[in-house]
């Protein structure tokens, strides 16, 4: 009741203080990692999230937002792109985002703003090319991601470019500092927004979220009961930051931007986690879009978005010309339809060593990369064999493999049970075709 309370009046509060800019805004954005679509309590009832509904009630709320790619990095850095997966480099964990495609930070920086951010997974380390641009980039880990029960060791983070040095410095990492926990990261944005002077400012905080926790012997039922507390727990975290920025009279001149960086599988299909799963577990996330220009509040948007909208309707808050070509298209205006048609979807986790045995089994010779579109209702996935990415000499033998389809009717089977690659054949022609033409960058 005491947190439903607090959520009611956060509402309030930033409904009252909501008007209209005619400067630029100051930018923050919230990343959750593992949110999915339903973990709120406005639209799954997975988790009470009081601050999250509440900025959600001040703002809109996207119901249908997916992610291009199913694991944080590589998610993220479509974000801090606004480019597709398939356009830049950052794959796998043993890959770093190419210095050739310019970031919002680095635009926003040049177009004056203080940039910032805070983030609580070692997938998000400066290591990996996500700092360009920021000024301050709180990537100061303190916890493990893989408890083991023994002291935590700080590892000065390295990127050494050969995969399998990269991979096994991962590895280690994960069992030592490799993540900051909630209110850690609460502490971290509050006090940069202190001592930040007097201007605009970009500043992105991602949190930890219902990111699992590998616990000795990798049990999954802890696992899956302790997702909707951690949720709780993050929800509690954005609420204090949120309060701040109210108290002190941020939020008449802040666009507040939060979303899942991707979802969480929950044994859906069968499988935990997320990296390798074009599943609607794994790739559909909430996003709420709040404050000054962004439109009325409370309102829901429940067609087809997808995160590579962001940074378009950020740019244009702003008044910022894009750098580069984007691959989204702004929120605040009416969806051209040969770009809203739908979402191309990718990931290359199931390409890596550990991916591929994961998926597969050990012993497996070859891995596969994911390739999927997404349209209003229908989900199309098809997996290719490919060398390993991580091994320096990988399997030849996946010429002998075959790609694997899968169709779904997402309105009629939302849990994605029957395959329908057999018994929709003009369909699965269509969409392959989609997925096809941007592999080849015919679209």
């Amino acid at each position: 009741m005491v947190r439903c309370l607090a959520g009611c009046a956060l509402f309030v509060a930033v409904c009252a203080l909501a008007a209209c800019q005619t400067s630029p805004p100051n930018v923050l954005l919230i990343t959750v990692d593992s949110l999915r679509a339903d973990a709120l309590s406005a639209t799954g009832q997975r988790a009470s999230t009081p601050s999250i509904d509440a900025l959600a009630a001040a703002g809109v709320l996207f119901t249908q937002a997916v992610c291009d790619s199913p694991w944080t990095g590589a998610s993220t850095a479509s974000l801090l792109t606004g480019r597709s997966v398939r356009h830049h480099t950052l794959h796998v964990p043993t890959d770093r985002l190419s210095r050739d495609i310019p970031t919002l930070a680095e635009q926003f920086n040049a177009a004056g703003y203080q940039t910032a951010a805070v983030v609580s997974s070692f997938d998000l380390d400066h290591i990996f090319g996500l700092a360009r641009g920021f000024s301050d980039y709180d990537d100061h880990f303190t916890d493990t991601q893989e408890p083991t029960g023994r002291p935590i060791f700080h590892l000065e983070s390295i990127f050494y470019g050969r995969p399998p040095h990269d991979r096994r410095f991962r590895s280690n990492k994960l069992l030592n500092d490799s993540m900051k926990p909630g209110s850690y990261t609460t502490d971290a944005a509050i006090g940069w927004l202190r001592r930040q002077r007097a201007g605009k400012f970009f500043l992105w905080v991602h949190y930890f979220g219902g990111h699992e926790r590998w616990t000795p012997g990798h049990m999954l039922p802890p696992q899956i009961a302790e997702y909707p507390r951690s949720i709780e727990n993050t929800d509690a975290e954005i609420g204090r930051l949120l309060r701040w920025i109210v108290d002190v009279g941020l939020y008449r001149s802040t666009v507040i931007v939060l979303h899942g960086s991707q979802g969480q599988s929950l044994l859906d299909r069968g499988t935990f986690g997320h990296g390798s799963d074009l599943s609607e577990a794994a790739i559909r996330v909430p996003l709420i879009i709040s404050g000054p220009k962004t439109g009325q509040p409370d309102r829901r948007v429940d067609s087809l978005v997808s995160l590579l909208d962001i940074a378009p309707t950020l740019f244009e808050l702003a008044g910022i010309r894009p750098k580069a070509p984007l691959d989204g298209q702004s929120l605040l205006r009416s969806r051209d339809p040969k770009v809203g048609a739908g979402v191309y979807l990718e990931t290359w986790m199931p390409a890596t060593i550990l991916g591929a045995a994961a998926e597969a089994g050990q012993g497996t010779a070859f891995g596969f990369v994911h390739r999927g579109w997404r349209e209003e209702g229908w989900m199309y996935v098809r997996r290719d064999p490919v060398p390993f990415v991580d091994v320096e000499e990988s399997a030849a033998s996946v010429g002998v493999a075959e790609a694997q389809e899968e169709l779904y009717d997402l309105t009629a089977d939302p849990a994605e049970a029957n395959n329908l690659a057999q018994r929709e054949p003009a369909r699965l022609t269509q969409m392959r075709d989609r997925v096809l033409r941007r592999v080849k960058g015919e679209e």
